[in-house]
């Protein structure tokens, strides 16, 4: 039995001494800020003691701080594209604090990233996965003819126009309906080498009509009338979520600008729901991403430097009081010190001896003394521009108030009721910055500095400290980094007194000696420096400037005065059509492109029949490249996939380019101007350090003033190409040529980088492919 004791009591010992030694490292990792050897500590020291309540509470906060940590660590990581280590800290963060549900949301985005990633070309998926969700949109019917290529189609004489809408029907291969509504008008027109988009565009213009794409091989005519519009114009709904602007303004911009009647607000989620046709929401789209821009933020960094000076001198003799009062002593004649009345019969009985006077000390002042006090203060205020900041160096000092109440009396008299408010004294500092495009802040400055004084009486009995105050109120502007002194806050005080005794003290030379002269000198000088630094800037980009077509004042479109319904901005309603697509010979793929890409081929046609008004191709063959045939048809070279909104459009020849690690190829591009043609300069892009571009040989544009050399600005650091040339680009264009050689394999993508607006672009991707042990480059 005694020996169990001793066992029960060594337990006891052993386990205190292991919950003392884990609670001490603990305390140690958490002055360190080293939360996760905290939390092993404190687990360890826990499981020794484990109903200790401060242990517990500990654990929790050591938990918390530490899946912060690792967030934190995470969300760095994911925005490096460090996908697995951000993972990891993710999976830390989670077991540590089960209950952030930030975490996990971001846990289970990554673990997503990492799926498609491990697929086969995952990086490929995973931008692409990422820009759908960035750009999904209602998918509207896309209108595919048999042939994409370009056609003539005379009609001298007017004709009624829906035979016309049939001919172009019959020559494309798509069929044709008609509103019930819609009157057959007589027309005249010619369209020369026009592909079936600017065939129905032109026609449907001409005729005040517009049309609506039912399925991928019919379209439906509509006379152009508001009514119609809303009949057929599909309406597409879409939120909007706020992440800077508020949204009662998005609202009310919104409203103005774009005539949108069926807006609606969550200002829990500030967030704008929007029911509109698909190209109110496009552009609503375009003017919310350039108006939800962060705030700007400052960090202005103050440094104040206060100096006391003080100098007194106070020189001469004074007496201890200047007043000589003369005293009765009454007892001499009462016999008691407590009468202190004497009767009248016995004042002849009052004698010299019985007076006395209170004889004042002297003293000799010889005071000279000299101070200086300097305050010290370096604050630094981050303050969001439009918002106030302001920095308090001083006390806060009580100033009695006080109020009477009539229904409180005690005795028939009013009792005062006395209240104190504070009130700041010291130094204060009201700064609201304002920045600018130029990255330059105006700061509106407001400086107070206040001291207490002496007392003055401001009532009867009642006295009160003033208070001194300088205040300088100033709007500057300065650069980025720029310091700006203000100087001159100066107080300077200066009293002069003397005392002396009457008569005497003004004697000459031996004056001196009966009177005491005063001097009090103080001077406060206050110098304050102010730096800002911009923390934070709207990101505002060329998109973002650049003007935006909406049509006109009666109808609103993305794209002008547009003859169909639009579906959503980025999708076009033509498809590729069953047209030859545009591609290399297989011979060429992985050995580069010549200087011009190769035109499609298509076989010869018999000569059509000159009396016909619309000239068809024959059942089963491809139309005619041949060119200036009178009455012949006209076709030209044109990718597949044209831009159905006729935008400008980038092509890449080839567009997937296999070549091996460490040799050379050649990529072409293309442009392809719409219809308003396209302006320079023109951005590309590429990852330096997994693709390297040798050469940038310059092509030519063709512009309404001739052809135009186009110059390049390469900077192979950055992977950055900038392509420019004088006036607007017209019809299609040799850019340049591209010598590339991959560093490392893989799928290397070369992007068009902007301007986003009015252009599109396919990419490149140069396919990298190991080399083969033995082999040369």
């Amino acid at each position: 039995m005694r020996r169990l004791s001793w066992i029960v009591v060594l337990t006891v010992i052993l386990g205190s001494c292991a919950t003392y030694r884990y609670s001490r490292q603990a305390e140690e990792a958490m002055t360190g800020d080293n939360w996760d050897a905290a939390v092993y500590y404190l687990l360890e020291a826990l499981a020794a003691d484990p109903g200790n309540i401060k242990l517990k509470m500990d654990l929790q906060r050591a938990r918390t701080r530490a899946a912060e940590e690792h967030f934190r660590r995470g969300l760095g990581f994911k925005a490096a594209g460090e996908l697995a280590r951000a993972r990891t800290e993710l999976e830390l963060a989670v077991q540590l604090d089960p209950t952030h549900q930030y975490a996990e949301t971001e846990l289970a985005k990554v673990r997503k990233d990492l799926e498609i990633l491990a697929q086969e070309g995952g990086a490929a998926k995973l931008e692409q996965a990422k820009k759908a969700a960035r750009e999904m949109k209602v998918k509207p019917p896309i209108l595919t003819p048999e042939t994409a290529e370009p056609m003539t189609l005379a009609f001298p004489n007017p004709v009624n126009v829906k035979d016309i809408y049939n001919a172009i029907a019959k020559a494309f291969g798509f069929n044709v309906l008609y509103d019930p509504r819609l009157k057959d008008t007589k027309l005249a027109i010619e369209l020369k080498n026009v592909t079936a988009k600017q065939a129905l565009d032109n026609v449907v213009q001409a005729a005040q009509h517009f049309y609506k794409v039912l399925d991928e091989k019919t379209i439906i005519v509509v006379e152009d009338t508001p009514q119609n519009r809303r009949d057929y114009e599909d309406l597409v709904v879409k939120t909007f979520f706020l992440s800077n602007a508020e949204v009662k303004d998005i609202n009310n911009m919104i409203r103005t600008l774009i005539d949108a009647r069926r807006v609606a607000t969550n200002e829990q989620l500030n967030a704008l729901v929007i029911r509109d046709t698909a190209d109110k929401v496009a552009i609503a789209e375009r003017l919310i991403a350039a108006n939800d821009k962060s705030k700007a933020e400052v960090l202005v960094s103050v440094e104040l430097l206060q100096v006391d000076s003080s100098k007194l001198r106070d020189i001469g003799a004074s007496l201890s009081s200047y007043s000589y009062p003369i005293t009765l002593d009454p007892s001499r004649i009462t016999g008691s010190a407590d009468e202190a009345s004497i009767p009248l019969p016995r004042l002849d009985d009052i004698t010299r001896s019985m007076w006395g006077v209170v004889v004042p000390n002297v003293t000799i002042n010889l005071i000279k003394s000299a101070g200086q006090a300097e305050t010290l203060a370096q604050p630094e205020l981050r303050i969001t521009e439009g918002e106030k900041g302001s920095v308090v160096i001083g006390d806060r000092v009580p100033i009695p108030t006080t109020t009477f109440n009539t229904s409180q009396t005690v005795g028939g008299n009013i009792v005062p009721i006395t209240a104190f408010q504070y009130q700041d004294v010291g130094i204060k500092i009201n700064v609201e910055p304002r920045v600018h495009h130029n990255n330059e802040i105006t700061l509106k400055l407001e400086v107070e500095v206040s001291e207490l004084g002496e007392s003055v009486e401001v009532a009867q009995g009642q006295r009160q400290p003033k208070i001194g105050t300088r205040t300088i109120k100033s709007v500057i502007r300065l650069k980025d980094g720029e310091t700006s002194l203000l100087a001159g806050l100066l107080r300077y005080s200066k009293r002069e007194s003397k005392s002396g005794l009457p008569f005497l003290s003004d004697l000459p030379v031996i004056g001196g000696l009966f009177r005491s002269t005063q001097h009090d000198f103080k001077k406060t000088d206050l110098i304050l420096t102010l730096t800002p630094h911009i923390i934070r800037n709207p990101d505002i980009t060329e998109e973002d400037l650049a003007p935006l077509w909406v049509g006109t004042e009666t109808r609103v479109s993305i794209f002008g005065t547009a003859p169909r319904v639009q579906g959503p901005a980025e999708l076009g309603i033509f498809g590729p059509g069953r047209g030859q697509p545009l591609s290399l010979p297989a011979e060429q793929e992985g050995e580069g492109v010549p200087e011009e890409a190769p035109p499609l081929r298509f076989q010869e046609q018999e000569k059509p029949d000159k009396s016909s008004s619309l000239l068809l191709p024959s059942p089963g063959q491809a139309p005619s490249a041949e060119k200036g045939k009178e009455g012949g048809l006209a076709a030209t070279a044109a990718s597949a996939d044209a831009d159905s909104f006729g935008l400008s459009r980038i092509s890449f020849y080839p567009q997937r380019l296999p070549v091996h690690v460490g040799a050379e190829a050649g990529v072409v591009v293309v442009l392809e101007a719409g219809v308003g043609g396209a302006d320079a300069p023109l951005h590309l892009a590429y990852d330096p350090a997994r693709l390297e571009v040798l050469r940038v040989e310059e092509g030519h544009v063709t512009t309404a003033d001739g052809v135009k050399a186009v110059t390049v600005t390469h900077t192979p650091v950055l992977g950055w190409i900038t392509l420019s040339y004088p006036g607007t680009a017209t019809g299609t264009s040799t850019l340049c040529k591209l010598t590339v050689r991959p560093r490392t394999a893989g799928e290397l993508p070369i992007i068009f980088a902007g301007p986003i607006g009015g252009i599109t672009s396919q990419n490149a991707t140069v396919v990298a492919v190991p080399q083969v042990l033995g082999s040369q480059p």
